[in-house]
């Protein structure tokens, strides 16, 4: 199928981030121009067929992929908030134990303190499990 010119007058800026595209995925300009109106028509529900009479998938599963490594970066980061929270806590009220063990005049308060820290990281686990599970 032979291909059509299609013009249209641009603001540097998106002639810029084209080309930027183009050099960064080894891509011709008018490849690079073809994939950008794919990838705007897709989104605006438009299937394209591609010369070979397949569904331009590329940009896409490009999409997708990006979206699926967002995730995992988002999920651990989210893991790792939890178990850094979980930690401190723990942290926070062994340490009050202790300290009311050494000095017995804030004894009661350091050990309610304690407790409510331990308290705070167990009931935080459940949680969190919970509502990830």
């Amino acid at each position: 199928m032979p291909k059509e010119l299609l013009q249209s007058r641009v603001d540097s800026d998106i002639i810029n981030a084209v080309e930027d595209l183009a050099e960064d995925r080894g891509l011709t300009r008018s490849e690079a121009h073809r994939r950008c109106v794919q990838a705007g028509l897709r989104q605006h529900g438009y299937e394209i067929m591609m010369a070979d009479g397949n569904p331009g998938t590329e940009v896409a599963d490009m999409i997708d992929a990006l979206e699926a490594k967002h995730e995992q970066r988002h999920s651990q980061l989210r893991r790792d908030t939890h178990i850094l929270l979980s930690g401190v806590s723990v942290a926070i009220g062994a340490a009050l134990v202790a300290i009311a063990s050494i000095t017995p005049t804030i004894s009661l308060v350091a050990v309610l303190l304690g407790v409510i820290a331990l308290g705070f990281s167990v009931g935080y686990t459940v949680v969190r499990r919970l509502l990830t599970d």
